[in-house]
């Protein structure tokens, strides 16, 4: 590549501002589910939502279920995307939120950035009014589908 032919190509980069960019938006996360005496619990249900900062963004959801052994996967989610780092708020940083409902248990919910961990261990709590995954959920109020207004 010729000194002329970098520079035009830098010229062009620079004042266009966004290229591809190959990103992590899920990693892959092991949940264990277990009770507040080490047992798993099987069935339960773990609702994962992926989202991006600035804003909170919702870059969509997936549910799974534990097996016998209290454990649950979710695969690597990566894509393509238009970064703009020349301009603020640019660059997104993606992060999941998961909640964990089982009958009979009070819903967990907590925030992992995108390469927190790769398990996460849960415990569920015995209550007799169990709270629910819609309802743990509205302690994120900011989280909220692309393209709608706040309330």
């Amino acid at each position: 590549m010729t000194k002329s032919m970098f520079f035009t190509m830098a010229a062009l980069l620079l004042t266009v501002g966004c290229w591809p960019w190959w990103t992590l938006r899920r990693p892959e996360t092991s949940f264990v589910v277990r009770n507040t005496e080490a047992q798993p619990i099987p069935g339960a249900k773990i609702l994962v939502v992926v989202a991006a900062m600035p804003h909170a963004v919702f870059q969509g959801s997936t549910t799974i279920e534990t097996d016998q052994e209290g454990l649950a996967r979710v695969d690597t989610e990566r894509g393509w995307e238009l970064i703009t780092p020349f301009i603020i708020h640019g660059i997104p940083a993606y992060f999941v939120i998961w909640c964990a409902e089982a009958v009979g248990y009070s819903a967990a919910t907590e925030r992992l950035w995108s390469e927190n961990r790769a398990r996460v261990e849960i415990r569920l709590h015995k209550d007799g009014t169990a709270a629910t995954c819609a309802e743990a959920m509205k302690r994120w109020p900011l989280l909220r589908p692309t393209g709608s207004q706040p309330h």
